[in-house]
């Protein structure tokens, strides 16, 4: 596609951009730059102060059943039916 040059004669004759428009197309923006930098990864704390066992092991009864129904409720159900 051709890019059209636009003057304020063929403007009005033509019905293109107005002149304020054709002034507005030339200007470029500006594009934000990034700069990477090498850094070492600081890890966040991420101490775990419960117990697994207990919640490991009351899972490990579980019927698909019940597993399904701890992340599904009934009204969830209801709204999709």
């Amino acid at each position: 596609m051709a890019k059209r040059h636009y003057s304020i004669e063929n403007c009005k004759e033509e019905g293109g951009p107005t002149v304020t428009q054709a002034k507005r197309t030339k200007k470029k923006v500006k594009k934000k730059e990034y700069r990477w930098r090498k850094a070492e990864f600081d890890p966040p704390d991420v101490t775990f102060f419960g117990s697994a066992d207990k919640a490991i092991e009351e899972r490990s009864q579980f019927t698909p059943y019940m597993y399904f129904k701890q992340f599904v409720t009934d009204e969830m159900i209801q709204l999709v039916a």
